[in-house]
């Protein structure tokens, strides 16, 4: 079982205000997109980034080090290897989650406890559970915020935006999104492999479909755990997403330069999100600098369009850091760190926020309604 362990809520620090200085009316005019991080699993069991991995390290008897098994994906190759099966691998991964979970709800007294122990009943009889991860959350109450103001995900969702991005498997951002009490969300993935053709697409039905603030689209690059055999996981599903965007790439030179020609096909980028990719002001938060989960990201997605970005005179993104030395295993001179990391991120056009993902989405939200949030139940 997880060992409970306070998060890390750093203050910003930075003297340069990186948050954009028409904040308010870029939101209103819905040219921000959020890309929202898998940060939450760990926050969900009030424990630091890496540590799930390391518990489900424990669970499949990884033989690696401590640091190597702080890293989900390779945790996800090491397994996939051992049981010859990826999918075998994510339904484990997802289902521990889901005991990980079940042991948290336990601990908190104004919880319904009957239900716990039905879910806990039912996998006990059945081997398996009938909801997926983020559905069983959802029933249990989590997130669990004790204000709208510590609720990132409730503030992101109460701004007009059409799109969000996310690379977290978790349906936690639309579950945030309908409780507005106006908005009902799209879901949609990205498909990085043909064996995900049989899950459907808003595109297939609607081709033309366009999201729009009360129709939002929240596209999930990584995966949906209601479709284990969708989530991005171990090493080898990266480097598959990373050759099915190339192919991509590949594709739209070849119509460029008339060379071929080629139709949308259904695990193509849609355009709406092309155009956000492109068009908006990017927003990354929660992610760890060093991970699978946003070196592909940064590399291969955002990476590439700095440049149209810049050229649009779009302003620079932001990417939510916490201070060096306190996640990713990162030692040696912190100031010197963040220095690095700072030049690294103005070279894509980037700017860093240096403090929790709390207290940035809070920055933000002040400077669109020149107010900080209601203090509130969520």
């Amino acid at each position: 079982m997880l060992q409970t362990q306070l998060i890390p809520h750093p203050p910003p620090v930075s003297s340069n205000d990186p948050i954009w200085g028409d904040t308010k009316e870029r939101i209103a005019n819905g040219r921000v997109t959020p890309f929202l991080s898998n940060y939450m699993s760990a926050a969900l069991f009030h424990v630091a980034r890496g540590e799930i991995a390391k518990s489900w390290a424990k669970d499949v008897h990884s033989p690696f080090s401590e640091v190597e098994n702080s890293e989900l994906a390779h945790v996800a190759q090491y397994y996939a290897v051992k049981v010859k099966s990826r999918l075998a691998a994510k339904q484990d991964y997802l289902t521990s989650l889901i005991r990980y979970l079940l042991g948290a709800a336990q601990q908190y007294p104004d919880m319904d406890q009957k239900l716990v122990q039905e879910l806990v009943k039912g996998y006990t009889d059945t081997g398996g559970f009938s909801k997926p991860f983020s559905e069983i959350a959802r029933d249990l109450g989590f997130p669990r915020f004790d204000t709208i103001e510590n609720n990132p995900f409730r503030l992101l969702a109460e701004m007009p935006l059409p799109i969000y991005f996310t690379t977290s498997h978790h349906d936690f951002l639309e579950f945030a999104l309908t409780q507005t009490g106006h908005k009902t969300p799209v879901s949609e993935i990205f498909y990085w492999g043909d064996h995900l053709d049989s899950i459907e697409s808003i595109f297939d039905k609607n081709p033309t479909w366009e999201p729009s603030v009360d129709n939002p689209l929240v596209y999930h690059l990584y995966g949906r755990d209601c479709f284990p055999e969708s989530i991005i996981l171990s090493e080898d599903d990266y480097l598959d997403l990373l050759d099915r965007l190339a192919e991509l790439r590949y594709q739209v030179k070849l119509a460029d330069s008339n060379i071929g020609t080629t139709q949308r096909r259904r695990n193509d980028i849609p355009p709406p999100v092309r155009r956000a990719l492109s068009g908006t002001a990017l927003l990354c938060l929660g992610y760890g600098v060093y991970s699978w989960e946003f070196r592909v990201l940064f590399r291969s997605i955002i990476q590439s369009t700095g440049e149209g970005r810049q050229n649009r005179n779009l302003p620079p993104g932001i990417c939510m850091q916490i201070e060096p030395n306190s996640v990713d295993g990162l030692q040696g001179n912190a100031e010197e760190i963040k220095q690095y990391l700072q030049e690294f991120f103005e070279g894509s056009y980037f700017r860093v926020y240096w403090g929790s993902v709390e207290a940035c989405v809070e920055g933000i939200w002040k400077r669109w309604t020149g107010a900080p949030p209601a203090k509130a139940n969520p």
